[in-house]
Formats: C-alpha cells, structure tokens, sequence
C-alpha cells in the first residue's frame, strides 16, 4: 500500500479523522456511558500508536512526510485526546510534553499557537514544575498578536482555571500569576493593544482575579477613558470598556454580600444578644 502524500493525510486528518474523534469524545466527561464507548475507539493500541508513530517522529526534519500543516492537525489531534481522555494518556506524558514543547519553538505561527493550546491542556490535566507553567502563562500575557487572538484565548482558557491549583500562592499576599499579570500590565500599560488583551483575560475569568481585584481596578478605572471614549474607538473597545465597569459593580457586590454574610454567621456564633455584648465592649 502507497502511504498518503502529505496533503492527503492533512486532509485526512482535518476532514476525517478530527471530526469523528470530536464526535467519538463528546460529553466523555460527564456520561459514563459516553466515555465506555470512547474508549472502544481510541484504545491503548491505538493512542501507543499515535504517540510513538507519528508525534514521536513529527520533529524529523528529513522526513518529507511531516509538514507544519500536518503537524498542525497533530497537535490539535493530541489537544483533544488530552482534554478528553487525561487517564488514559497518563503513561504517554513525557512524549506528549515533548511534541506541544518542542512546537512552542516552531518558526510557523500556526503551529506555534497550537503549540500554546496544546500545552495549556496539558498543564491543566497533569502536574508540571512550576516555572513551566508560568513561563507559558507570562508568554501568553505577552502575546496580543491580532491573528494568533482566538488561539491565544483558548490556550488561557485552558490554564487560567488551573492556575490557582498549579501555582499557589504560599507565604505571599498574591500568587505568583497574579503578580506577573500586575507586572506586564505596568510594563506594557502604555500599548492598548496589550491593555486591551489583559482585561480580556480578566473579564473572562473574573472569579479567578477576584480575591486579588485591588491590584487591578484602581488601573481599570484609569483605563476607561482609553477604552471607550475616543470617537475613534472600535465598537469592541467600548464593550470592553463596558465590561470593565459591570465587573467592579459586580466585584463590589459580592465583597458586600460577603462582608454581610461574615457579620451574619459572627452574630449567630455570639448567640442573641451576643453582637450587642461585643459592640459595647469594644466602644
């Protein structure tokens, strides 16, 4: 049998074998079901297969079969299996940290933002050292490239919600992540561009940032103005500028609520007449 040429197999790939693997994975998650007949398909055999013949031989420059479009439908192959089936990829991790990593480094924009999702997933579902993750998240802070946004965004998607577990916070007042998205934000506040990408960020993960929201709205409100009021200004901006203003409401809501909620369970914790017994014996 002749082997597929290739842009045959890119094809393949993206018009095939993607697609049915999308619809093979979906709901995994959360059917049982769903992720038994999953793993009917994409077996130990199969994924072995994967890993060791083509990620394992996607890097070889002389091999004429690798091109960056097919390297590009492979990581987006193996961003898939790893968000879905992260148990049964366990044994294949080294192999799989080495495919998206060495990708991160790639001259070709395409493979290099799928590089930076595919990683992402992979921070998400398995434990790394530390200055890897946020190595890739300041990275990813940086990059506000118009054409690489939509990747970008998906690539923080995946590992902004895993920050918190991947890198806590210790003996500091904020977490590292947290101060590195204080430090690009005062670094690079003077590119709107770059402005325009960290609140994206935030907005999106507003509950992440919210225990550490007082590093951030101060400059949010100085923001404002650069957002939407120039006549100049595209509609995206002034949404975003609305989005700002919405989010420390918010923000200040749930502080309230909050704060009332803790005043309420001291009350309860004192017994009747108990917060009355301690306001006076403070005054």
């Amino acid at each position: 049998r002749q082997p597929a040429a290739p842009p045959a197999l890119v094809s393949a790939l993206q018009l095939i074998v993607l697609p049915m693997l999308e619809h093979t994975l979906l709901h995994v998650a959360t059917d049982p079901e769903k992720m038994e007949e999953a793993k009917a398909v994409v077996t130990e055999e199969a994924v072995r297969s994967v890993v060791m013949d083509l990620l394992e031989t996607a890097d070889d420059e002389a091999s004429p079969a690798h091109s960056e479009p097919l390297r590009i439908q492979l990581l987006r192959m193996g961003t898939l299996l790893i968000r879905n089936l992260p148990d049964e990829l366990v044994r294949h991790r080294k192999e799989l940290i080495k495919f998206g990593w060495n990708h991160l480094k790639s001259e070709d924009n395409g493979s290099k933002q799928w590089a930076f999702v595919n990683v992402c997933h992979f921070l998400e579902a398995y434990q790394a050292p530390e200055k890897i993750v946020l190595q890739v998240f300041v990275a990813l802070l940086r990059a506000c490239q118009p054409e690489a946004k939509e990747l970008v965004r998906q690539a923080l998607g995946a590992l902004t919600p895993a920050l918190p577990k991947r890198l806590p916070q210790g003996d500091h007042k904020y977490p590292i992540w947290i101060r590195y998205t204080k430090k690009i934000l005062v670094e690079e506040g003077h590119s709107l561009p770059h402005l325009i990408h960290v609140w994206n960020l935030i907005v999106q993960h507003e509950s992440h940032f919210y225990p550490s929201r007082a590093q951030f709205v101060p400059q949010m409100v100085n923001s404002l103005s650069r957002l939407g009021l120039p006549s100049s200004s595209p509609p995206e901006n002034r949404m975003l500028s609305i989005s700002l203003v919405e989010l420390i409401l918010q923000w200040e809501a749930q502080r309230k609520k909050r704060q009332d909620a803790a005043k309420a369970a001291e009350a309860l914790a004192l017994g009747p007449g108990g917060a009355a017994a301690a306001a006076a014996s403070v005054a």
